[in-house]
């Protein structure tokens, strides 16, 4: 089975139908997705139900992600991100993040909310 999505300067606020019934908030925008999958339709459900010719067909991931999101929260959580912006690849069974920065804030009532320096993650060899 091969499927490819690819979506292209869209609101972040639509990956919240993949996350049912946990009140996130998602505010920014996909720069760019293009993921292209390739392998057993049995790859997303238990390999136990899968036909013997079905069980040995490799799966293989690839493509881009790339995001911008203002803000992101998860009320359940009291925590929130701000400013983030993340760049990952998909290349088989190796995920790259090119770029990755953001901050957190914890949103609890009773606390002071305080935004965090951003984490980002840098490729040590640049």
């Amino acid at each position: 089975m091969t499927a490819k999505l690819e979506v292209k300067d869209q609101g972040i606020g639509i990956l919240t139908s993949l996350i049912p019934n946990t009140h996130t908030v998602l505010v920014g925008k996909v720069n760019e997705a293009t993921v292209a999958f390739d392998g057993s339709p049995y790859a997303f459900m238990s390999i136990e139900n899968a036909p013997d010719s079905l069980k040995t067909i490799p799966t293989r991931l690839s493509g881009v992600i790339d995001i911008d999101a203002e803000r992101s929260r998860v009320r359940r959580l009291q925590l929130k991100s701000a400013n983030l912006k993340a760049r990952v690849v998909l290349s088989g069974d190796t995920v790259t993040f090119e770029k990755f920065s953001a901050s957190t804030q914890s949103t609890h009532r009773r606390f002071p909310t305080k935004l965090s320096l951003p984490l980002t993650i840098r490729d040590p060899c640049q």
